[in-house]
C-alpha cells in the first residue's frame, strides 16, 4: 500500500468516526491537526480525546490526494 492509499484509509476512519482504525495506521507520538486546530499535543490518546469533541459528521468526503516525497495531504 502506497502514502496516498494509507492516507485515504485513514481519512475514510475519521470520516466515518471509526477512530481507533484510524490509529492503527499512526505512531504512538502522532502529531496532527485539523482544520481549525492545529495545535494538538502529540500522541493516540490527544487524537482520541480531540475526537470525542467533534461533532459526528453528516456529510462529507475526500478531495484531492497530493504526494510529495513522503508528505501526503488530503482535502
Amino acid at each position: 500500500m502506497n502514502n496516498k492509499e494509507v492516507v485515504k484509509k485513514v481519512v475514510e476512519a475519521f470520516l466515518s468516526s471509526d477512530i481507533e482504525t484510524a490509529l492503527t495506521y499512526m505512531t504512538d507520538d502522532v502529531k496532527m491537526g485539523w482544520p481549525g486546530f492545529f495545535d494538538l499535543k502529540p500522541g493516540k490518546e490527544e487524537v482520541r480525546n480531540f475526537f470525542k469533541t467533534v461533532p459526528e459528521m453528516t456529510s462529507s468526503g475526500i478531495g484531492d490526494i497530493i504526494e510529495d516525497g513522503n508528505k501526503v495531504a488530503a482535502t
